[in-house]
């Protein structure tokens, strides 16, 4: 009864254990909480509000409190938390996410007061830290529901089966959190990524059938990578790359946000417009506040290029390009080219740079 903690108040923060090696086992990573990991016998906390925050670790984990004693937990607000289970070391060999005790405001409560707390907008996701981890998350994922997966630093093959509507968001602990795309179908509706590294192995490979859009905030794109989603967008991202950064492949909503191009190799290219569909419509490209530097030794490449030659319908698209720059290897901002006898095509609606068509 010596602890009274009132009317506090933490937003856009995050607590994060890890369990460490202690001798011949695993231990700690647990009683985690964004206002106090530990509360023994009548011990208080009162009036507090959580927003907008991230607690990670093994087990006992809560918006409020990680683990109470008999401690009295009362009027604490909770609204927008997000709870991720680190199983990197499953020192007590749990098989269900519910026996880490992870929840909005007490963790485990162990005779505990729990009176008159409220926990809206809570996420509790659990972080992969093999591909086995991930495979299993992956295959979890429900039709129309949204999950929610951290990856730990390591390479990854994202293989995401059949569950039509759901959404996927993959968050990286680090930009060493690498995913690698394949050419499997991908048959969900969205998958947005956050904080990792994108390693594309070449054509086909990508998020193939995804049915609504692809997002990707703060990544770090490797090797060129296919789009095939309806709807792209791609926000503070980074592009390494020696080939093209980016195929839309049959995507027709593209947007590029504050986004860096780093293009060489002997294909110094950034965003190719094509598809193999001879009926495709064609796509809306837009980029703002972008860099691209070609570093390459092809000289006669668009930023933006567009391959017309498949097409037997006229495609037509906008083009709209604001507050970038380019350097390098490129000639123009935008090269359309009809490439079975290479010749100039004339298909696209509009291009529009700054706010010069």
């Amino acid at each position: 009864g010596n602890c009274w903690i009132k009317n506090c108040k933490v937003t856009n923060s995050s607590v994060v254990l890890a369990a460490e090696n202690l001798g011949a086992k695993y231990d700690n990573g647990d009683k985690a909480g964004i206002i106090i990991g530990f509360m023994a016998t009548n011990d208080q906390v009162e009036g507090c509000t959580v927003e907008n925050c991230t607690v990670r670790g093994y087990r006992d984990l809560g918006g409020i409190i990680g683990y109470s004693s008999a401690s009295v937990i009362r009027n604490n607000t909770v609204n927008g938390l997000t709870i991720v289970v680190d199983n990197s070391h499953n020192y007590k060999s749990y098989s269900i996410l519910a026996e880490h005790d992870a929840n909005g405001v007490i963790g485990e409560n162990a005779g505990g007061i729990d009176e008159n707390n409220t926990a809206t907008n809570v996420t509790v996701a659990q972080l992969a830290a093999a591909q086995a981890d991930f495979d299993s998350a992956l295959k979890s994922v429900k039709a129309g529901e949204t999950c929610d997966i951290y990856i730990a630093d390591g390479e990854y093959t994202l293989a995401i089966p059949t569950a039509e509507g759901a959404t996927v968001n993959v968050y990286g602990t680090s930009k060493n959190a690498v995913i690698k795309t394949n050419s499997g179908a991908c048959r969900v509706q969205n998958v947005n990524c956050h904080n990792l590294t994108v390693k594309g192995a070449g054509t086909y490979t990508g998020f193939q059938h995804l049915a609504g859009e692809a997002t990707f905030t703060d990544c770090v794109i490797e090797n060129y990578f296919c789009g095939y989603a309806p709807k792209l967008k791609f926000t503070d991202c980074v592009f390494n790359t020696s080939d093209y950064a980016l195929w839309t492949y049959a995507s027709t909503d593209v947007q590029f946000k504050d986004c860096t191009f780093n293009c060489g190799g002997s294909k110094s290219k950034a965003i190719l417009v094509y598809t193999e569909a001879a009926d495709y419509p064609g796509a809306d490209i837009t980029v703002d506040g972008c860099t691209f530097n070609g570093n390459g030794s092809v000289a006669e490449k668009g930023v933006v290029e567009i391959h017309t030659e498949l097409w037997t319908a006229k495609p037509t698209g906008m083009v709209t390009i604001s507050n970038s720059s380019y350097n390098g290897t490129f000639i123009a901002w935008v090269n359309e080219l009809n490439n079975l006898d290479q010749t100039p095509t004339n298909f696209w609606t509009s291009v529009i740079i700054g706010s010069t068509p």
